[in-house]
């Protein structure tokens, strides 16, 4: 569990070229999220080939209201990762275990466009997916617990 943890780290660490960012503030809000999470069970939906993509986290935030018709057009990125479950076997990606390092993980961010109202509905995306280049992995950190007695 210790090196999926290392990996989300060493992700992070790669997608900001080595400095921390601050997310937007709007990330956090929980329509939000529902519009990342649901938009990415779409874009899972109309895969065809590989592994199921599980939401890392989502930035690059740009809401739209649209008062007159009730609906929020949402533009977003979002950083993926591949999980261990293959694409045909359609389980929701919160199901899904993230890959390990040792799994010669995949990783990726996709830039989506959907709309929300009552429900979200993914108007367009486009994803850029890779694997993690192994000089970017150094070692694998395991912790053992100390016992106490």
């Amino acid at each position: 569990m210790m090196s999926g943890y290392l990996l989300v780290l060493c992700l992070a660490f790669l997608q900001q070229g080595g400095e921390a960012r601050a997310d937007p503030p709007g990330c956090i809000n929980p329509e939000t999220v529902r519009v990342a999470e649901e938009a990415l069970e779409q874009i899972n939906q109309d895969r065809t080939n590989g592994y199921i993509l599980s939401l890392n986290r989502l930035y690059d935030l740009n809401q739209t209201p649209e008062k007159e018709k009730g609906v929020s057009l949402y533009k977003l990125t979002i950083d993926v990762m591949e999980t261990k479950c293959h694409i045909t076997s359609r389980k929701p990606w919160k199901q899904c275990e993230v890959r390990d390092i040792s799994d010669v993980p995949v990783y990726g961010e996709c830039e989506l466009s959907a709309t929300f109202d009552a429900e979200v509905k993914l108007q367009s995306y486009s994803c850029a997916i890779r694997k993690v280049p192994p000089t970017a992995v150094v070692s694998v950190v395991r912790t053992v617990p100390q016992r106490t007695t």
